[in-house]
């Protein structure tokens, strides 16, 4: 509903939203883990849930589009997508606990992968895919969506792992980690706002490379920070993580929904949520993987900066400079 010179301000306003939340979650989580159970975090979800279809439902509008546009539901591609992503994800989430070489393990991930790549087949040569994969081919919408991904492994990083080691490493209860992580998601949402105007006026490119780039840096600066077993230590680290998080986001959605036809919106919304959602189960399976290996914090903030900086090289690639602007 927002023009194109306006975009970078909504989605804006959109991180700044998940930043709010994002907030809260440690917060209300440590509180649920001491005071009730861990197993509330969960329970907190459903009213939300509800409040949210029930405003989905009182506000929807009509399908406008015109009647030739409207193709078949493709049933064989969902059927081919849930059950591959299901056994792909459970195969690599229980992976630390059941053993990399452990049958169960390794079929899950070879089924997983079997039945992705036949998903990945079928939509190609479908009239009305589920997923429309031929928007991968742009290469701005490419990148977007590889940024996001990335930057949703480096934000279950800090957030899960950070907060373990703050009391695993620090000795902290699970609020007072809570606590303590309030400074890398606190600046979120002004920089959010900040973020959404300086790539409407400047374009993505810009704060994109601004944003990968200090988002990897502050993940890796925790990593060195790590031995020093000190919350003052890793206090920059998180600073700097939540001023340039919204600058990965935000210019990411920019280029990403900026690069395809207006037609396509709800194709890209869903492969951009998509690679969110996965980017976020690979960060906690990756990091697991190697805490549960290594037993290192350190190690876990290290790799996760490194995956960070492909995401500064693709975008420097990829991403043109606005007409008008510096490169």
């Amino acid at each position: 509903v927002f023009p194109p010179e306006q975009r970078g301000f909504a989605f804006g306003i959109q991180t700044a939203c998940g930043g709010v939340f994002m907030t809260l979650g440690p917060l209300v989580g440590g509180y649920f883990t001491e005071a009730l159970s861990w197993r509330w975090i969960f329970w907190i979800n459903l009213p939300v849930v509800v409040i949210i279809a029930v405003v989905l439902f009182l506000t929807r509008a009509p399908d406008d589009s015109p009647p030739g546009e409207r193709g078949r539901f493709d049933f064989l591609g969902l059927g081919l997508l849930l059950p591959g992503l299901t056994a792909l994800v459970l195969g690599l989430m229980q992976a630390p606990d059941w053993g990399w070489t452990s049958p169960v393990t390794v079929g899950l991930i070879v089924a997983g992968a079997l039945l992705s790549g036949l998903f990945v087949y079928v939509e190609f040569h479908r009239p009305a895919p589920l997923i429309d994969l031929s928007l991968l081919r742009i290469p701005p919408f490419f990148n977007g969506n590889y940024m996001i991904f990335v930057a949703q492994i480096d934000k279950a990083t800090l957030i899960v792992f950070g907060a373990l080691f703050l009391q695993h490493g620090l000795g902290m209860t699970a609020l007072q980690a809570g606590w303590a992580l309030t400074p890398a998601v606190v600046p979120l949402t002004f920089a959010s706002v900040l973020a959404g105007k300086f790539a409407d006026r400047f374009g993505p490119r810009g704060p994109a490379l601004y944003g990968s780039g200090m988002n990897a840096a502050a993940l890796v600066a925790f990593g060195i920070a790590v031995p020093f077993h000190c919350y003052y230590a890793v206090l920059p680290a998180l600073l700097m993580w939540g001023c340039s998080l919204p600058f990965v986001f935000v210019p990411a959605r920019h280029a990403l929904m900026g690069s395809i036809p207006t037609s396509k919106s709800g194709q890209a919304g869903g492969i951009n949520l998509t690679a969110q959602f996965l980017g976020s189960t690979i960060g906690v399976t990756l990091a697991s993987a190697i805490l549960v290996t290594t037993g290192s914090y350190r190690t876990i903030f290290l790799v996760a900066g490194t995956i960070g900086l492909t995401s500064f090289v693709t975008t420097w690639f990829t991403i043109k400079p606005q007409e008008g602007t510096r490169p």
